[in-house]
């Protein structure tokens, strides 16, 4: 073999390799570039499905957030209609004493507090407020503090049963007609400024006492409210004192008694303790109403004698 052909045969080896080479990297090249692909395509899809759970996430802790947001701080569309209070009722503030004879009413919030007056059984105040396990009061021109534990507090019933309701006219001239109806019988008239008494209120009609008997009056017409006995201070208490203990011919140096009373003419027809006792009522009633109850009385025993 001559060196020519030897020269070929080496060429055409080498040539080979080269070739072999080449489309072995070639086929390498695009396997890693398939895989490189394919791990490209997978890492998206990684980032778009953590991406769209992210913004689950996101939306989840969102909606859960906006609940407890809601449940927190908004309101339904209706949550201030169900959270309207019922009307307070005249008798919200109303207090009934419920004791054995009377309660005191102090100074302040303490045993030890200054006596300014009594709250009988059954009497009545306004509460104006509560400090510890005591009531602050209003009653009558008393005005002070009073255990709770004496007092019931609310209670419309006892309100009612231990009070005096009356209806106020306040119209020129008032209708009172045999029911509660426009149409019914009309019983009587009654003008303004007249106090009535209720003997029954319902819808918007008042069921009042007058001299031709009950009738029915629009409640549109009146003004009701209730009348209690209230509390005694301790000035008229020392009042009361001070005149049960004046002679007859002295009382009316510090009360106002008609002098028909303490006329020589009635203090010789009656007998002094008749008129004494007589007296005596002036302290524990209201002092006009009082006053004309006992003139009637020793009027009337007067009569009596001179007959």
């Amino acid at each position: 073999m001559n060196r020519n052909s030897i020269r070929r045969a080496t060429t055409c080896c080498l040539t080979a390799a080269v070739v072999l080479t080449s489309s072995s990297f070639v086929s390498h090249a695009a396997v890693n570039a398939g895989a490189g692909s394919l791990i490209s395509a997978n890492q998206s899809e990684v980032q778009i499905d953590d991406t769209q759970k992210n913004e689950k996430d996101k939306s989840s802790t969102a909606g859960v957030s906006g609940a407890i947001a809601k449940s927190l701080g908004e309101k339904p569309a209706d949550a201030d209609d169900q959270k309207k209070e019922a009307p307070k009722s005249e008798y919200d503030d109303i207090a009934i004493a419920q004791v054995d004879n009377y309660v005191n009413v102090r100074s302040s919030a303490s045993e030890d507090g200054e006596v300014l007056g009594k709250l009988y059984n059954n009497s009545a105040c306004t509460v104006l407020g509560t400090e510890g396990d005591w009531y602050k009061i209003h009653s009558g021109d008393v005005e002070g503090y009073i255990k709770a534990e004496f007092l019931v507090l609310g209670d419309a019933a006892l309100a009612q049963s231990v009070g005096r309701r009356v209806a106020d006219v306040k119209t020129e001239s008032l209708n009172v007609r045999s029911d509660a109806s426009t149409e019914a019988e009309l019983l009587g008239q009654v003008p303004e400024g007249e106090e009535l008494t209720v003997v029954e209120e319902k819808d918007g009609w008042v069921k009042v006492a007058i001299e031709e008997g009950d009738g029915w009056v629009s409640g549109e017409f009146v003004d009701c409210s209730t009348h209690y006995v209230v509390a005694e201070s301790k000035k008229k208490q020392q009042e009361e004192l001070l005149l049960s203990s004046l002679p007859v011919h002295q009382v009316h140096q510090v009360l106002p008694v008609p002098q028909v009373l303490l006329s020589q003419q009635v203090l010789q027809a009656v007998p002094q303790t008749l008129v004494e006792a007589m007296l005596r009522q002036v302290v524990v009633m209201d002092r006009q109403l009082q006053i004309m109850h006992v003139s009637l009385l020793v009027i009337h025993m007067f009569g009596v004698v001179q007959a």
